[in-house]
C-alpha cells in the first residue's frame, strides 16, 4: 500500500513539474503583430489566430486566439469611444464594472483591480469573472475568465477577454499571463 501511495505522489509531482516547466519555458511561441501595427505579442504556436474586420461602422475589429484542446479563447477588441472621462481610478473601475454587467447578465465578478495587470508599462483595469452556462448543472463547466481594459487614449482602448471552462482556468491562466506580459504597444499608431 505504501508503495502505491509513493508511486501516486511521484506521478503527481512529475506531472506538475512538467506543467510548470512547459509554462515557464514554452518552447514554441510565435510573434504576432496586429494588422494596423497597434500592438504585437507572443502566443503559443498551437493556438489558432482569427482576425475579424468590421463589416459596418458599429462593429469593432476583433482578434481571436484560441486553443481548441482546452476550449480556451483570448479575444482582443479595439474599441473606439467618444469620452475622455475614463481615467485610471475608481470611477473607471465602476464604469467598466457596469459595462461588464450589461454585456454578461449573469456574470459573477470575483475580483476587480486597477493594478493586477500591466501591459507595456501601462496600468490596466481588470476583472476576474465567472459566467454560469444556462444548461449546466455542473459548475466546473461554467466559463471563467479575465477581462482587461487598456485605455490607449481618450478615443481608443484595447479590450482583452480570456475565457475557458472553469476546470481549465488555473492551468490556462498561466499561459495567458505570459501572452499578456509579452504585449508591446506601438505608440506611433
Amino acid at each position: 500500500m505504501t508503495m502505491i501511495i509513493l508511486f501516486s505522489i511521484s506521478v503527481y509531482l512529475l506531472a506538475h513539474i512538467h506543467l510548470i516547466y512547459a509554462i515557464e519555458n514554452y518552447p514554441y511561441m510565435k510573434n504576432y503583430t496586429y494588422p494596423s501595427d497597434l500592438f504585437s505579442l507572443s502566443i503559443p504556436d498551437e493556438w489558432s489566430i482569427e482576425y475579424n474586420h468590421p463589416t459596418n461602422k458599429f462593429e469593432n475589429p476583433q482578434l481571436i486566439f484560441s486553443q481548441e484542446s482546452s476550449n480556451s479563447r483570448l479575444l482582443f477588441e479595439i474599441n473606439y469611444k467618444s469620452t475622455n472621462e475614463l481615467t485610471h481610478d475608481t470611477k473607471a473601475l465602476e464604469f467598466y464594472t457596469n459595462k461588464l454587467k450589461n454585456e454578461y447578465h449573469k456574470i459573477s465578478i470575483e475580483q476587480s483591480s486597477l493594478t493586477a495587470y500591466e501591459i507595456d508599462n501601462e496600468q490596466t483595469i481588470s476583472f476576474l469573472f465567472e459566467i454560469p452556462l444556462a444548461s449546466s448543472y455542473d459548475n466546473s463547466v461554467n466559463l471563467k475568465g479575465v477581462k482587461i481594459f487598456l485605455p490607449l487614449s481618450s478615443e481608443k482602448e484595447i479590450e482583452i477577454t480570456f475565457t475557458t471552462f472553469k476546470s481549465n482556468f488555473e492551468n490556462q491562466i498561466k499561459i495567458v499571463d505570459k501572452i499578456i506580459s509579452s504585449i508591446r504597444i506601438n505608440n506611433n499608431v
